[in-house]
């Protein structure tokens, strides 16, 4: 997880100049949460993750910024409702059924 400013892509002395001009300090805080997946088609519930990690700093106003490093992980945001979820585990699994062959499973 990674909590960014709107300048967060800017270098560190910018970043200062410019929360200067806004009024204040903007901090940044990086996390990785890390998840045991499992194969097949599978839906993580990271909110408690995130709120602990949240509750842990000193940040009163910000934004989170959650993102996936795996090409085949989804984020989404939804309710975590156990009918809900497990339509949207059978709609994939009709989308891409696991004993279809794609190409990026083949190996070099």
């Amino acid at each position: 997880m990674l909590l960014r400013s709107r300048f967060a892509k800017h270098s560190p002395t910018l970043l200062k100049q410019k929360a200067d001009k806004i009024g204040g300090q903007m901090p940044i805080k990086h996390e990785v949460i890390e998840v045991e997946t499992h194969k097949g088609i599978n839906i993580y519930n990271i909110t408690p993750q995130i709120e602990k990690i949240l509750e842990e700093t000193s940040i009163q106003n910000g934004q989170v910024l959650v993102f996936a490093r795996h090409t085949t992980t989804a984020l989404a945001i939804n309710e975590n409702e156990v009918r809900l979820l497990e339509d949207v585990k059978v709609h994939l699994s009709k989308l891409a059924p696991e004993s279809a062959r794609y190409l990026h499973n083949d190996h070099w």
